[in-house]
């Protein structure tokens, strides 16, 4: 964390300045518009559906870059397009390339030569170990759906940090 906070004052990411009274603090959002060699701009425009991601379109030439806080993925229409991006982008910012993507904000991603398949499964379980469930049976619906209950009803969570964190994960 020591490491990624340096960098990221290091590149200048960020300033960090004292909260303002009376705002509340947000997560923040990065916008990448870089010039392309002299003659050409690369545009990426923010997702009207997701304002981590971004796109980019030029004739035959598609890129999508997901930013989520210091992680990028980037997929494009052709390999050229990905190396100019690349190239341009660790000429700005200090990065590494860790090649093909296989997992990802809890998705893990395994390719045939025909599609791709994405899945949850090892994010469910680190979900299921965080709450120590591992070893419980599974069912169709975890929770009784015809009960009846009030807000006086038993005893109140133990551990409301862990809850909030288990509720956060879904």
């Amino acid at each position: 964390m020591h490491e990624e906070f340096n960098a990221l004052t290091k590149q200048h990411t960020w300033d960090v300045v004292p909260k303002s009274e009376g705002v509340n603090v947000i997560r923040c959002m990065w916008l990448f518009h870089h010039k392309y060699r002299v003659e050409t701009q690369l545009d990426f425009r923010c997702s009207t559906s997701d304002s981590s991601l971004f796109i980019f379109h030029s004739g035959a030439y598609t890129a999508y870059l997901l930013l989520y806080v210091d992680d990028i993925v980037l997929t494009t229409s052709s390999h050229d397009l990905r190396n100019r991006i690349l190239s341009q982008l660790k000429d700005e910012f200090s990065m590494t390339d860790l090649g093909k993507l296989s997992y990802f904000l809890g998705i893990s991603m395994q390719r045939n030569p025909n599609s791709t398949f994405l899945c949850q499964k090892k994010y469910a379980e680190d979900i299921m170990q965080h709450a120590n469930m591992t070893q419980c049976k599974p069912i169709a619906t975890p929770v009784d759906t015809n009960s009846k209950h009030s807000s006086s009803d038993g005893s109140p969570i133990a551990d409301i940090t862990l809850y909030r964190s288990l509720a956060g994960a879904l």
